[in-house]
Parts: C-alpha cells; sequence; structure tokens
C-alpha cells in the first residue's frame, strides 16, 4: 500500500519508521542512517547553507559533508531518495509499520503523515490544479450522457470493451489458478496468450511467469529454465530468472525482451565500498565506470527459456520506472528506452537504443525539446515499419518530474532523434504516474495511474487520426476520455498493467493496488 499513498505523505511516513522502529525491521548500516539524514534535512529545509563544522567533530562533519553533497536536489526528489533507500533496507516497511497493515494501525499512521504535511507547510497548489481538470472531464462526460463504469475488486482482470469503452471484471470467468496480486509488472501479449512477469507483492519482488490465455480464458504458472551461454562469465550460477519490479517489456514475435528494473541484486551493489562513505559515492557512481548497467533479458514463450541477453556498446546505468518501446523501421527492429531512476531515486533523462538486428547498445545524440527527467512515465510507438523512409514517433506522457506528477505529453522522432513537446486538443488528462497504456490502431489508451490527490480513475485516448502515424504528419491529435472506474479499483492506483487483445477488441488490464494489497 506504500506506493499508493502519495508525496510528500509517504516520505513523513517512512520518518516515521526510521525512527521508532518496529520490531522485525533490520538494521541500517551507518553509512545508510547518514544518507537517511541528508536526505530527510534536504527535503524538509532544502540545500545545506550551514557553515563546514571544525574538523575535530568527525560526526558533525561527515553529516554535513553528506548533506552537501546533495547540492541542489529538488525537496521532492530527496524524499523520493529517502524512500526509495529505506525499501533497500527493509521491503516491507510499511507492512512492518501499521502491523501487517491493521486498519485502525494504518488510519493511525496516515494521520500523523498528514499532520506532518500540515506543519511543513508541504501542500502544493497541483491539488487544485488536478481537481479543476477532473471537473472539465466531468463536465464533458455529463454532456454526453457518460454514467460511468461499476468499479472492480482486486486482485483481479478487467476487460474493457474498445468499441464501447466500458471497464468490467472477468475475473470469476477465469479457469485455473491465478497468480498473486501485484503491482509494478509487466504484460505483454503473444498471441492468445497474456504473460505477466514478475512486480511487487507485500513488498516482495517477484520472479515468476504466468499467463492468461484469452481464448479459453484460463490462467497458467509457466515453468521457466535459466539457459546460460557457455560463453558469458556473468551468467554462470544463474538458475532462475532474477526477481524484479518497476522494469520494462516488449513483445518480439514470440519472445518478450525485459528491460531493467529493481532486483534482490542493487541491495547488494548499494553496500558502501570500503574507505568511502555513501553520500561520497553517491555523488560520483554517475559518472563511474563500474556502475551497475541495465540488464537485458529474453523469455522465449514456445520453449519457456529465459537467455540474458549480452550485447555491445555500453548499455545505460540500471534503472526502474523507465519506458522501453518496440520501433520497426527499414533497418530492422529497436527498443528505445528513455528515463526512470537510477537505484538511489534520481531522475534520469536519458535515451538509449537497443538494436535487436546487431544485438548492441547505441546512445543516438539527441536533440530537440527534451523531456526533464522522469519516472512512471508511459510510452507508445506510432508510425515506422519496414517500408523506405517510414518515420516512427514515440510518445511519452505523464510520470514524476521536478518533483511534480506530469501531464506533459512528448514525441521523439526516431529517425531524427528530436525530442518535441505535444499539446493536443481535447480536456488535457488529470497529471498522473504509474498509469499503464496500450495502442489499438490510431489510439492510444492510457489508465490508471496516481496523481496528486490519489489514484486516477479515468481512462484516457490520444486520437493521433489516420495520417497521423509517424513523423508529425497529419492532423494533430486530440485526447478524449473513454471510461472510469470506481475509488478503491485496482485501475485507480499506480502499477497495473494493461495490454490489447484479440486483435485491437478489447483492452486486458491486471494488477495494480487497491489500497489494501
Amino acid at each position: 500500500m506504500a506506493s499508493r499513498i502519495p508525496f510528500p505523505n509517504r516520505f513523513y511516513a517512512a520518518v516515521g519508521f526510521a525512527a521508532n522502529p518496529p520490531l522485525g525491521a533490520h538494521a541500517v548500516s551507518d553509512e545508510t542512517r547518514l544518507l537517511l539524514y541528508a536526505l530527510y534535512q534536504q527535503a524538509t529545509s532544502g540545500p545545506c547553507a550551514a557553515p563546514k563544522p571544525w574538523g575535530w567533530n568527525a560526526i558533525e562533519s561527515a553529516k554535513w559533508s553528506s548533506w552537501t553533497q546533495l547540492g541542489s536536489t529538488p525537496r521532492v526528489d530527496a524524499m523520493r531518495m529517502y524512500v526509495t533507500t529505506m525499501e533497500e533496507e527493509n521491503e516491507d516497511w510499511f507492512d512492518l509499520f501499521t502491523d501487517n497493515e491493521d486498519p485502525l494501525r494504518v488510519l493511525e499512521v496516515m494521520e500523523q503523515a498528514a499532520e506532518a504535511v500540515a506543519a511543513a507547510g508541504e501542500e502544493t497548489a497541483q491539488l487544485a490544479v488536478a481537481r479543476e481538470r477532473e471537473q472539465q472531464r466531468a463536465a464533458v462526460r455529463f454532456a454526453g450522457g457518460d454514467t460511468g463504469v461499476t468499479g472492480v475488486t482486486h486482485p483481479g482482470v478487467d476487460a474493457i470493451d474498445a468499441p464501447h469503452g466500458r471497464w468490467r471484471t472477468i475475473t470469476g470467468e477465469i479457469k485455473g489458478k491465478p497468480p498473486r496480486g501485484r503491482y509494478s509488472h509487466v504484460l505483454a501479449a503473444v498471441g492468445d496468450d497474456v504473460f505477466v512477469v514478475g512486480g511487487n507483492a507485500g513488498g516482495r519482488r517477484l520472479g515468476d511467469v504466468c499467463a492468461l490465455n484469452v481464448s479459453s480464458l484460463s490462467w497458467r504458472q509457466v515453468n521457466c529454465v535459466v539457459v546460460n551461454d557457455e560463453s558469458a562469465d556473468d551468467d554462470d550460477g544463474v538458475k532462475a530468472f532474477p526477481p524484479r519490479s518497476g522494469h520494462a517489456a516488449v513483445a518480439w514475435g514470440r519472445k518478450i525482451v525485459v528491460v531493467g528494473g529493481y532486483h534482490a541484486d542493487d541491495a547488494n551493489k548499494t553496500k558502501t565500498e570500503k574507505g568511502h562513505t555513501a553520500a561520497a559515492r553517491e555523488a560520483t557512481e554517475a559518472l563511474s565506470p563500474t556502475s551497475p548497467r541495465c540488464e537485458v533479458w529474453v523469455f522465449n514463450t514456445e520453449t519457456s527459456e529465459w537467455r540474458h541477453l549480452a550485447l555491445g556498446g555500453v548499455a545505460p546505468f540500471a534503472r526502474g520506472g523507465h519506458s522501453a518501446t518496440l520501433v520497426r523501421s527499414e533497418a530492422g527492429a529497436r527498443i528505445v528506452v528513455f528515463g526512470g531512476e537510477d537505484r538511489r531515486g534520481r531522475l534520469l533523462d536519458d535515451v538509449s537504443v537497443i538494436d535487436l538486428v546487431t544485438q548492441t547498445w547505441v546512445t543516438p545524440t539527441i536533440s530537440g525539446m527534451v523531456p526533464t527527467a522522469r519516472t512512471g512515465h508511459v510510452a507508445a510507438c506510432f508510425g515506422g515499419g519496414a517500408q523506405k523512409g517510414a518515420a516512427a514517433d514515440v510518445y511519452v506522457f505523464g510520470g514524476v518530474s521536478n518533483g511534480e506528477v506530469s501531464c506533459e505529453l512528448f514525441a521523439l522522432d526516431t529517425k531524427a532523434m528530436t525530442w518535441r513537446e505535444l499539446s493536443p486538443s481535447g480536456v488535457a488528462p488529470v497529471p498522473r504516474a504509474g498509469a499503464a497504456g496500450a495502442v489499438i490502431g490510431d489510439t492510444w489508451f492510457v489508465c490508471a495511474g496516481g496523481g496528486a490527490d490519489g489514484g486516477v480513475r479515468d481512462t484516457v485516448a490520444l486520437r493521433l487520426g489516420t495520417n497521423n502515424g509517424g513523423g508529425g504528419d497529419g492532423g494533430d491529435p486530440e485526447w478524449a476520455f473513454v471510461a472510469e472506474v470506481d475509488s478503491g479499483n485496482s485501475l485507480a492506483a499506480e502499477g497495473a498493467g494493461v495490454v490489447s487483445v484479440g486483435g485491437g477488441a478489447a483492452l486486458v488490464a491486471f494488477g495494480g493496488y487497491d489500497g489494501t494489497r
């Protein structure tokens, strides 16, 4: 549930946990405690303006140095880094802090966090903006006679009939043992199967693979094996796909390519090296050639085999909350990776490309109006193909950027590698992060996500028009309202997944938080 709490409340709840760790909490190292101190100071007081302590006071000097090295890091980014660091040491901190989410204890923790927010004056004008946009959207729905959609319960599978725009639960219609409810997983549609890979459940990362056959409406657990490349030393001893969350994936033929994500090894890789403080390493690791890199795995849906993909070139830094978008062109298939946040919670704005033909990482030269660093956004590709000269754009929407939830829309021309910001007609969607999206024809459906005021309940569509599929040609894009669910629904929260099935006949969504799990 912690991921469903908006900032800054989530930060203050984590601070309460750190100040009074309950029974069962893992003790943090001195270096981590020092980093948490610096992040707390940055989040509550801003950049360090205090004079440097006298050298004889080693403890105060270390605290001052740790805080100073955060520089001008925005306060909300420091809050996110604080929570990320806490979760590396105690993934289930919210369960521990609330006695396994006892309702009364949850209410107490939430009230204490709200009191801390009010005392610190952390409320922003974004809530008012979000409410104003929701009122605009409500007026549009009322004018069109739309009565909304009945909510469904989590965990489960939801489906929306694309022509009619109505979400409904199909959980009770599905045979077989369902997978565990989760969030920050990935969905990928291959043939008649919708594959669920990894995610987070109850504070624990998962590495399983499950498949929903949409023809027979039946679940199955996929028994996977890892095929190690004998020539790759880094795969030695790997017996299973490492559990992870916050990863991205694309369907590529009969395979699923998984890019990045947070996994168990991250906690070990972030331990302080001998003779270096965590804060000092925090300030320099972005430039270090030894920093962990983004890894890529390929799952063969026909053989149920995982293989670690050893790519040439220089891989970008390890990350989660990024996007990975498949782009097809006359030169072959590529995956465009954008943004995310690194293992210490720093937001990223870089673009890297996986050339699936040459099996190589490529770092392109980017121009234009580059989006600010962000995480939790969604992305989709329009245009492209095998035709000579065909252009393809990668559209990026929302996410968390500059400490605020965003509703910005950008497009990357993947031929010229040039960014541009778009302002579609229609009523702009409420800002959101952790949303899910799927493309049907020339329309991009975006649902769920979290906003400044909690879970976002609507599903919206970006309509590009038949002649506006790539390279910016054709009519202007337009936002349109599609459907809405009730509060508390799994589609009114962060971390769900959605895919198009049946040749665009419907969207299928799975997972996400509903406020209880």
